[in-house]
């Protein structure tokens, strides 16, 4: 974020900005009467102002670009002047500027070009991240946790620097649990899958899936135990037939959700690099964690975004219901893959019981087989 600030001309200003860590980042000098705070300072709280060679009484022009400051990045949000020194000034804000900045001073970009320009800036923060760390030569494979870890765009990136990557299927603090967990246990978890939530039993409904998919194309499934994180997998999924462009705007009609958002194709993992460019590092994608480049975007529109790229998820031959499921899909259509998108509406959590999945059934007008 690049915020313009009108500074008090004619004076020669020091800056240092306090960032929440608590240590102090010293910026720049400038005699202008503008300075753009660059897109590396993100998470300011305390701006401390040190003005040299000056016989004038500082104390309005100081409270000039407080309020110039305050309105560019904290609207009616307050602040406080103190002097510190001799020429030293401490403007400090009730809240930090990361929170955001007030309505009227983007009303000329587009909500388009914002995310963009944040997507790009993360991508930026997350590679830097990557390449110091690939710098330490320490391995060519990667362990990679945190909130930020969902970023499957950036994700895409990161097999330039390592050769493969994992990240948890519930990379945020939820996931971090089970690292606390490994810690006190003393040895290593076995992990298969992330199917660890609450279990309806019973055999995953293949041919119950597929007899709604062939007629109606679209289909709930809730079986076997929900998945741990965010992603749908296949036992909590709406699922759908991604051939044909009306199917993407009636699953968002369904989700409640805005019509370019796209959705995830599930497809089985020994074909996947017929259909998609799948990136350096992701041999495989079974958590929907990476982005790559659609081949065919109009075999499969449903599940290509509008910039030609799709969030995979590759299946291997596990034994699984939804692997069963695309293979017999496979053979009676010639298409490896389905739309795969979590099983609730816009705001609303997950279906997790089958309570969940009647009521589901009852408000949205979707069948969903158990």
């Amino acid at each position: 974020r690049k915020n313009l600030v009108r500074l008090v001309e004619g004076s020669h200003v020091h800056y240092e900005y306090e960032v929440t860590s608590g240590s102090q980042l010293d910026i720049s000098n400038s005699t202008s009467d503008h300075y753009v705070i660059p897109s590396s300072v993100c998470d300011i709280s305390t701006l401390r102002v040190v003005v040299q060679n000056s016989a004038t009484d500082l104390t309005e022009n100081i409270y000039t670009l407080a309020t110039d400051l305050q309105e560019v990045v904290a609207g009616d949000k307050v602040f406080w002047i103190n002097e510190v020194d001799d020429h030293k000034y401490e403007i400090k804000f009730g809240e930090n500027f990361h929170a955001g900045v007030n309505a009227g001073y983007l009303n000329h970009v587009r909500d388009v070009d914002i995310a963009a320009g944040a997507q790009e800036i993360a991508e930026q923060l997350i590679l830097n991240v990557m390449m110091r760390a690939r710098q330490f030569n320490w391995s060519d494979n990667l362990v990679y946790m945190g909130g930020v870890a969902l970023n499957c765009a950036a994700n895409a990136r990161i097999g330039n620097y390592f050769n493969d990557i994992w990240i948890m299927p519930c990379p945020g603090d939820a996931g971090s649990s089970l690292g606390a967990a490994a810690l006190a246990l003393g040895h290593r978890i076995n992990w298969s899958n992330a199917f660890l939530g609450h279990d309806i039993p019973g055999p995953y409904p293949v041919n119950g899936i597929l007899d709604r998919l062939l007629v109606e194309r679209i289909v709930g499934v809730a079986s076997g135990r929900a998945e741990f994180g965010p992603r749908a997998l296949g036992n909590r999924s709406l699922l759908a037939d991604p051939r044909g462009s009306e199917i993407k705007e009636k699953v968002n009609e369904i989700k409640r959700r805005q019509q370019f958002r796209p959705f995830a194709p599930v497809i089985l993992a020994e074909v996947a690099d017929q259909y998609f460019d799948m990136p350096a590092g992701w041999h495989h994608s079974p958590y929907m964690q990476s982005v790559a480049r659609c081949r065919q975007p109009g075999l499969t529109p449903a599940v290509c975004h509008v910039d030609g790229s799709s969030r995979v998820q590759t299946v291997a031959k596990d034994g699984s219901g939804i692997r069963e499921l695309l293979e017999k899909w496979y053979v009676l259509t010639g298409c490896p893959m389905l739309l795969n998108t979590s099983l609730n509406i816009r705001g609303e959590p997950m279906v997790n019981d089958r309570s969940d999945a009647d009521r589901f059934e009852k408000l949205y007008g979707v069948k969903v087989v158990s």
